[in-house]
């Protein structure tokens, strides 16, 4: 399996059939198969990109507010994940953030005051429901990307914000 980064979620990384257990960027441990922190640091910045390996604040389905949020600010949310509670993301450091397809509802308020948000990346083909105010507040260039083919049923059903959604460009 390769090694991606930037948003990219790592699960577990093989060589053959042999689990690697650490990995070094220069002499700088970056992973780990045991790291609790679930988020990756970006070798000379303070830029920490979440992966996905504890998942004790996501139940059902559903995603809660990330014990890391504050401290994350790029997140590429798992794959599985139905919906965004309330208040998810409320007021976070976050830069950027990816949907997956899975996501069928996002709460209220749940990246609401994420004043830095610049960047919404949501890949699934319908819509998903949105509460109050989810995306209010944010970075004055926020923006929302989904595929081409959905950029009008996005606009047509996010009606609160059709003036910033467009379509993600490869």
């Amino acid at each position: 399996m390769a090694i991606n980064f930037g948003n990219d979620k790592i699960k577990e990384i093989y060589v053959g059939s042999d689990p690697i257990k650490e990995v070094y960027y220069g002499s700088e441990l970056v992973y780990t198969a045991h790291d609790p922190r679930g988020y990756w640091v970006h070798k000379g910045t303070g830029v920490k990109t979440y992966f996905g390996l504890d998942a004790s604040f996501i139940s059902n389905g559903i995603m809660q507010y990330p014990p890391w949020a504050n401290d994350c600010s790029e997140v590429k949310i798992p794959s599985g994940v139905t919906g965004l509670g309330a208040d998810c993301f409320y007021g976070s450091a976050l830069t950027s953030i990816t949907l997956p397809e899975s996501v069928t509802s996002i709460g209220n308020y749940c990246f609401r005051d994420c004043t830095s948000l610049i960047l919404a990346t949501v890949l699934p083909a319908i819509p998903p429901t949105l509460g109050y105010d989810v995306f209010d507040n944010n970075h004055s260039s926020f923006n929302i990307k989904v595929n081409s083919p959905y950029v009008d049923d996005y606009k047509t059903n996010w009606t609160d914000y059709a003036d910033i959604i467009s379509a993600i460009v490869e």
